[in-house]
């Protein structure tokens, strides 16, 4: 029988639907499940608690809590990142709809998933490019991308930072684009992530998953598996066939999409340092830089 591996997933990760069917033989021996994030600090607690075996997230995410031990866990954790996955998949802030200037706000609401998130930053520096510093906004914590969309949607924030196809469904329902994250330079969006304490049997079928994922990328990008893609798309991320087209767009974009190699790009982990802002983030920098190499 299969050992079950549980995968934690902010959005539901269309690669790895891919990467689990063509590579069906390589990964026989597990029974990948997706686990739904709600937070960056359940994920990271449930990954050193061993709720999980991995986690698709933010590489923001590992230089947190790698790193000092002032973020929401209270306690800094050992943590490897097998391979990168992508970079950013269109991360992008947006307004809801009928939302008129940003200039006639009093004190927008910003909805992210935690104020300490990687894309929080992201969004906190775009905002800051237009003249909005974040005391001027009402900052509200409202967990994994998805659930902001619909708040978006609903009207129940002014603000949020989207992608990963919830960024593509948001515009279809009215929502405006207000910046996107390439305006700060190359991104990392997403990485395979688990605890440095995984025992050696689970470590190896996050290894596995790694594989599969950097080795479906470099296809998808090479023009391969079009069709699973889309149909995924749909599936997963309830996009209609022309957004579902989007989608594959945005992961062949190299600004935005796929990483064929696995490997962090120095200039993207940059990006992600100069956001966060600390002095103390070697630790989690060392850990990104050893991405894809083993």
């Amino acid at each position: 029988m299969p050992t079950a591996l549980a995968i934690a997933a902010f959005s539901p990760s269309v690669l790895l639907d891919v990467a689990t069917t063509v590579r069906a033989a390589d990964l026989r021996d597990w029974d990948i499940r997706t686990v739904p994030a709600t937070s960056s600090p359940q994920v990271f607690g449930d990954l050193a608690d061993g709720a999980v075996d991995a986690a698709l997230t933010s590489p923001d995410n590992v230089l947190l809590y790698a790193g000092p031990a002032d973020n929401p866990l209270g306690r800094m954790l050992d943590l490897v990142v097998p391979v990168t996955v992508d970079r950013g998949l269109d991360l992008s802030l947006w307004a809801r709809p009928g939302l008129g200037a940003l200039v006639d706000l009093d004190a927008p609401v910003l909805a992210v998933d935690v104020t300490a998130s990687g894309y929080a930053l992201a969004a906190f520096a775009l905002l800051a490019q237009r003249g909005w510093t974040r005391d001027r906004l009402n900052v509200v914590s409202l967990g994994a991308t998805p659930k902001r969309r619909a708040a978006l949607i609903a009207g129940a924030c002014d603000l949020t930072i989207l992608n990963a196809g919830n960024e593509l469904l948001a515009h279809a329902q009215g929502a405006t684009r207000i910046a996107s994250v390439d305006e700060l330079g190359p991104y990392l969006g997403s990485v395979l992530c688990r605890s440095a304490h995984l025992d050696g049997e689970r470590a190896g079928g996050v290894a596995a998953v790694g594989q599969a994922l950097t080795a479906t990328a470099s296809e998808i990008l090479a023009g391969e598996h079009d069709d699973l893609v889309t149909a995924s798309a749909q599936r997963l991320l309830g996009l209609a066939p022309a957004l579902a087209d989007a989608y594959l767009t945005v992961l062949r974009s190299p600004a935005a999409g796929l990483v064929g190699d696995g490997r962090a790009d120095p200039a993207a982990v940059r990006t992600l340092v100069d956001l966060r802002g600390a002095s103390d983030l070697r630790r989690g920098v060392d850990v990104l830089s050893a991405a894809g190499i083993h």
